[in-house]
Parts: C-alpha cells; structure tokens; sequence
C-alpha cells in the first residue's frame, strides 16, 4: 500500500511539473491509445467546476496536499481540433507540386527516361512521410491524393509505370492514414463530434481508390490491397457508392455483339469486378 501511495505522489507531481500543453498533448496520446476513454473524459471535463475534485493522495504529507490545491488554469490553452498530437507544421503549397507534375508530364518528350518526374516523385513522397511523422494527415493526405490524381490523368504506359512504382510503396502508409482519419473524431465549436474525413471527403477517397483499382485490377498483389483498402476504409453508409461504381464497370463490358473472339482478358475482369461486388453487404 505505501509503495502504491509514493507510486502515486510521484505520478502527481510529475503531472503538476508539467506546463498546459504538455497536459493537453499527454491527454491527447492517451485517447488516441485508448479512445474508449473518451466518453468518460468529456463526461468529466463538461461536470461542474465544484464537482471537481482535485488529484489527492490519501497517505500523501501535508505539502504534496498544499501542491494538490493549486489550480490548473486551461483556459489560455487552444486545444487543437483532432484527436493526434499537435505539431507545429509548416503550410503546404500544394500547388506547386501540382504544377511541378504538370510539367514533368509535357517534358516527357525532351526526357525520354522522364528522371525529373521520379526526383519529384519521391520528393513528394518524402513529404508526405514527414507529414505523418508530424501527425499533420490532411497535408499527408493532401499529397497522396495527388500523386493517385495525377497517376489517373496519365496517359503515357511510361509515366503511369513510374507513379505505379512510387505508389506501390506509399500504398502501407495511406491505408494507415485513411484508416486513422475516417476513424478519428474532432470536436467542433457546438462540442459535438465528427469525424476527421468528412463524409463527402471519405466517399471522394473511395471513388479515386476504386479508379486506381482498376488501373491494377489483375495485378494480384496490388489489386488485393487496394481491394482490401476499399473495405477498410467505407462505412456502411457507403455501400450504395461501392455498388454504383461496381456495377457502372460491370455496365461498361457488357455487350449485345454477337462475336465468335472470346476476349479472356475482359472476361478475367468481369469475374474480379463480380467477386468484389459479391464481398459487398447488401445495400
């Protein structure tokens, strides 16, 4: 029991050494790790300030009890808006590697081995991976997003290679972020709930990952992930969205053509596009 007791004090003294935003960040880390947590703690943040009750220590001496009674002022703290530990992240100009990838693509003629689109490839890359070591997922986002756009408005077998390459290995990490993100709530200025992506923001991603999966449809090994991706991040409101899209595919290689050529390609894609509507719940 007295262990327990100077287990506890120090607990409480290292919290009170602590500065208010580091007490935001620690709590923060701690729901992110066990978001269950998060019911009860807003319950107790929302309780009336006399219900409050300061952290005691019932073996404690009387100085750790003059320490208890300080109060923890957090009302100059502006608490960041999502549920990952805030960071100072410098703003993204996007639109700059957008032009940058524009570019990249109408030189394709004057650089037949198109390097100055790898370099600025894996410039974005890298980007988006310190925004994730950042906990900044919109910026991270933002940039995956624009690699899978600009690998969709390709039209060149050359260029589309070269994002294939770079995508494949950023698939892991943007199935973890858009995991996190469909999941992760945010408070707004009512104190209400909702999540990081928003509904329409999800749905979009779903959309352009389903595109992308179709560009890889019969490469087994990416085609999966992005399949598996697709299931990962949709809620059961979206179901209807991945019938729709399945389905227009399925409408796209159906034909009233009498012919005696079999085309096994198309009809290999036909059998994974029926698969996959399969997996799907009934709308």
């Amino acid at each position: 029991m007295q262990e327990n007791t100077a287990l506890e004090a120090d607990f409480i003294r290292l919290l009170q050494q602590q500065n208010n935003a580091q007490l935001v960040t620690l709590l923060r880390e701690l729901l992110k790790r066990y978001p269950a947590l998060l019911p009860e703690i807003t319950h107790l943040l929302h309780a009336e300030p006399h219900a409050k009750e300061p952290l005691t220590s019932d073996d404690s001496g009387d100085e750790l009890d003059e320490e208890l009674t300080e109060d923890w002022d957090f009302s100059s703290v502006e608490v960041p808006q999502d549920t990952t530990i805030a960071a100072s992240v410098p703003s993204l100009d996007i639109n700059r590697y957008r032009l940058r990838l524009a570019a990249d693509s109408s030189h394709r003629a004057e650089d037949p081995s198109a390097t100055e689109l790898q370099h600025d490839l894996r410039e974005i890359y890298d980007e988006a991976e310190t925004c994730k070591e950042l906990h900044d997922l919109p910026g991270a986002l933002a940039l995956y997003e624009l690699l899978i756009d600009a690998r969709l408005s390709s039209t060149e077998d050359t260029l589309q290679t070269i994002f294939d390459a770079q995508l494949d290995n950023a698939l892991p990490t943007l199935e973890m972020l858009l995991s996190e993100a469909s999941s992760s709530v945010q408070f707004t200025p009512a104190q209400s709930m909702v999540t990081l992506l928003s509904r329409e923001q999800r749905q979009g991603w779903l959309e352009r990952l389903f595109a992308l999966w179709l560009t890889r449809i019969e490469q087994h090994s990416v085609g999966e992930r992005l399949q598996l991706m697709l299931h990962t991040i949709a809620w059961s409101e979206d179901t209807a969205l991945l019938h729709r899209l399945t389905q227009q595919e399925l409408h796209q290689h159906s034909t009233h053509e009498y012919t005696n050529i079999v085309d096994f390609q198309q009809l290999h894609r036909i059998r994974l596009l029926e698969r996959f509507l399969r997996t799907l719940p009934a709308k």
